[in-house]
Formats: structure tokens, C-alpha cells, sequence
């Protein structure tokens, strides 16, 4: 059985709040004028969409928790998932930047004529990755500096010198993938 003195409470709550909502209809009544019921309706309507939008939230964030439940993919493989996409595009990254660098040496009229693994190379793979995955990049924190340290870290069996001033670019060719097998 429920205690009285809370429907007591609940009752006096409900009349106050319908009290609110309709004192500017009693007060043109009061002042002798027409009832117009435009002031309620705004305000019934102010109340229904906040409180439907704050249901709506509630209801979105159940949902939230209720699809990675489902999913089951949790922070730690989230990140996981994130830093290899991040190696991926590093890797990337370091493609673009040797293909540049050796389009450089083998132009004749390129200003590089050997390839050294220097700031400028170093600038193009960074501003590659950068541009290629900035939400992980803000995610993990890194900055322009680790970002280069990774790519150092990862580039030394990618270089393969080119002749200068040659006009020939070699490129590395990866192998053609297996079949996959049952």
C-alpha cells in the first residue's frame, strides 16, 4: 500500500503545476477581458518539447550503451582497432612520402639529386598522416614530433635509392595476395 502523505504531495504538485499553466488565463479573467488560451498553450507546448527532448536524450544514450553491449567491442578494442588503423596509415604515409622523394631525385630538374631521409620527407609522410586520420591523432594525443618518431621508426626497409637525375622512378611492387583458404 502506498503512504498517503506521498499522493497528498503528488496531488498538491499536479495543482500547482496546472495552477501555473493556466494563472494567465485567470488572470484576464480577472481583469474582465476574453479568455484567450494562447499564453497556456505556449507554455504547454514549452513544457511537452523540453520534456520530450530530455526523454529523447535518455532514450539515445540506453541506446548507446544498449549497441556497443551488442557489439561488444569495448574501449580497450576500440583503441586497438584505432592504432592500427593509425599504423595502416602511417605505413601509408611513408609510401607517399618515399614515391615523392623519388619522383624528386629522378626529376632532372629537382633541386634533390640524392635521397636523404631528411626534415623535408619527414614533413610530407607527417602532413600526410595527419591529413589522412585526424580524429586519432586528437584521440591518442599525439603530437608532430612523436607522429615523425613513428614514422622514422617504421621507414628504414621502405628506402631503396634511386639513381639521380636518372628520369627512372623505382617503385617497390608488393607481391600478389594468396587465396584465401578455408
Amino acid at each position: 500500500m502506498t503512504n498517503p502523505r506521498h499522493m497528498i504531495a503528488a496531488f498538491l504538485l499536479a495543482m500547482t503545476f496546472s495552477f501555473m499553466l493556466c494563472a494567465p488565463v485567470f488572470a484576464q479573467v480577472a481583469s474582465g477581458g476574453g479568455v484567450d488560451f494562447t499564453p497556456v498553450a505556449n507554455t504547454l507546448i514549452t513544457t511537452v518539447g523540453s520534456g520530450l527532448g530530455v526523454a529523447f536524450t535518455v532514450v539515445a544514450g540506453f541506446l548507446m550503451q544498449f549497441l556497443f553491449a551488442k557489439a561488444k567491442l569495448n574501449d580497450a578494442q576500440l583503441q586497438q582497432l584505432m592504432a592500427s588503423r593509425l599504423n595502416e596509415i602511417i605505413l601509408k604515409g611513408i609510401d607517399f612520402g618515399e614515391a615523392w622523394l623519388k619522383a624528386q631525385v629522378a626529376d632532372p630538374s629537382s633541386p634533390i639529386k640524392h635521397m636523404t631521409f631528411n626534415n623535408l620527407v619527414l614533413d610530407v609522410m607527417a602532413r600526410y598522416v595527419v591529413a589522412s586520420a585526424p580524429e586519432i591523432i586528437a584521440k591518442f594525443k599525439l603530437t608532430d614530433d612523436r607522429i615523425k618518431d613513428m614514422i622514422k621508426a617504421r621507414v628504414a626497409p621502405y628506402l631503396v635509392t634511386p639513381v639521380p637525375d636518372s628520369g627512372e622512378l623505382k617503385t617497390i611492387t608488393a607481391l600478389p595476395l594468396a587465396p584465401a583458404t578455408a
